[in-house]
């Protein structure tokens, strides 16, 4: 069971960063949609 666990341990952290990226780039698509000057 303790061997299953570390080798899962790498895919989690893979999906784990992957998570973190995709909330960084909306983050940031959100910050440019703001940025920019609404048109009326």
């Amino acid at each position: 069971m303790n061997t299953n666990n570390i080798d899962y341990q790498p895919q989690w952290d893979e999906l784990l960063s992957q998570t973190q990226l995709r909330r960084t780039r909306e983050q940031n698509k959100w910050n440019h949609i703001q940025q920019q000057p609404k048109k009326k």
